[in-house]
């Protein structure tokens, strides 16, 4: 709330999906509806790590769609080795009623052409950088540049440059000098494009992100 250019999305990750209570949702309901929070999330599903057990992690990912739904805000969502499963409930839920970015993508050109075709975004991070990343790179380069955008998921995924430190949110610059590089564009129309979409994936907040915001 102090800073004026900084916006946040609150939710509860699939890490943490067993240890809600009565009540947590609401309360998350309660600080949705702060007007600096412009997104639900992370929410989603996680096999990989599984500190939550599966069937809460999709009972908890459900609420936080219908959440995001009374809302009208959209959704980040974190998958990581549980991306059939994740499928089904977006498309059995709406998903695409609602919108978002799927965040730090790490998946096969399958499952993000089912992401794209509900109208989500796509989110590309530091791991495009890395030598063995070529089916990742691969899919980067065919999701319409429209739909595309970029991070770093600091501390994690720090870019090969810097490969075996903590990652940090200025090296976002080599996500977007890999990604630019892949798409034969200069890296400042890089950056037009992927602010452009910025403001589309938040559209549904009533939030406008003033012009200083998007060039930082």
């Amino acid at each position: 709330q102090k800073e004026p250019d900084v916006f946040c999305t609150v939710g509860i990750h699939p890490h943490d999906a067993g240890k809600v209570e009565e009540g947590d949702i609401e309360r998350l309901k309660e600080m949705a509806c702060e007007e600096k929070v412009v997104a639900i999330g992370e929410t989603g599903l996680d096999y990989y790590r599984d500190l939550s057990p599966r069937g809460i992690q999709r009972k908890v990912f459900i609420e936080e769609l219908r959440l995001a739904r009374i809302l009208k805000k959209p959704v980040v969502i974190h998958c990581r080795d549980a991306y059939s499963d994740l499928i089904s409930i977006m498309r059995d839920h709406d998903a695409r009623e609602v919108g978002g970015v799927i965040h730090c993508f790490s998946g096969n050109w399958e499952a993000a052409e089912a992401f794209l075709n509900m109208g989500f975004f796509i989110s590309f991070a530091g791991n495009i950088t890395y030598p063995k990343a070529e089916e990742l790179r691969e899919v980067l380069s065919k999701v319409p540049k429209d739909c595309i955008l970029m991070e770093t998921d600091s501390p994690f995924l720090t870019p090969q440059c810097y490969r075996g430190k903590r990652n940090e949110p200025c090296h976002v610059r080599y996500v977007y000098e890999e990604a630019a590089a892949l798409l034969h564009m200069p890296i400042d129309q890089w950056q037009h494009q992927v602010n452009k979409n910025l403001t589309r994936v938040f559209s549904q907040t009533k939030r406008i992100l003033s012009s200083k915001t998007l060039d930082n």
